[in-house]
């Protein structure tokens, strides 16, 4: 089967090593991932996956944590079911809906409402605009996603905007962000032990199932 698979990060996809299908990197951007999802769908996908980090909603949850949804909702409350995976692949710590959203949802607050108001387990950035491109073109859909920051970890200013569009880390931007609020060092520091974390069992169970996947 011919896969189409949507990052939010130059990490991610890197993550998933040699890969015989097309990876698109949408730079942690909705808008971006509903473009990438549609050429990929014109190039000729039989499916679209999206494979990335993301934050916890459920207190349950803890950074390495694999979560495979049953569906993808956005914040205006659609849904986008995903395919039935084999049951011989790598076990999710929660099947659980996940929540797409076009912001960063970066205070344990809004994790907190975000969690009630919807019943999802965690939030992204790019899985609802793929499911919608899949369920517009009648393409089976795959989210696989690994907690980063959990429910209670507030992310630090000096993120936002740290994501350039090509999905790279724009180091100029966090650095300008570190010289306004040197506090935030210890909290980015410990951001990215928790993201080498997730994208590890990316590179290891995301990739078992894309594979179980593309020999479906």
């Amino acid at each position: 089967m011919r896969l189409g698979i949507v990052c939010g990060l130059q990490s991610e996809k890197a993550a998933l090593g040699s890969i015989n299908h097309p990876v698109a990197v949408a730079g942690a951007s909705a808008s971006r991932a509903y473009a990438c999802a549609q050429q990929l769908a014109a190039d000729g996908a039989e499916c679209l996956i999206s494979v990335g980090l993301a934050g916890g909603l459920m207190p349950h949850l803890k950074t390495g944590d694999l979560l495979l949804p049953r569906e993808v909702l956005n914040t205006e409350g659609e849904r986008f079911p995903t395919h039935p995976l084999s049951q011989d692949l790598p076990r999710p710590a929660d099947g659980a809906p996940i929540l797409g959203s076009d912001d960063l949802i970066a205070s344990a607050e809004d994790k907190a409402r975000l969690a009630e108001t919807f019943g999802a387990s965690a939030v992204d950035m790019e899985s609802h605009a793929v499911g919608m491109v899949a369920q517009q073109k009648h393409l089976p859909f795959y989210a696989i996603r690994v907690v980063a920051d959990p429910s209670t970890q507030v992310l630090p200013v000096s993120t936002s905007g740290a994501v350039a569009e090509d999905g790279s880390v724009n180091t100029m931007v966090t650095l300008r962000g570190l010289l306004s609020r040197p506090q935030d060092l210890p909290e980015l520091l410990r951001l990215g032990r928790q993201a080498s974390k997730g994208l590890s069992v990316i590179k290891t169970d995301g990739r078992a199932i894309i594979d179980a996947i593309a020999r479906a």
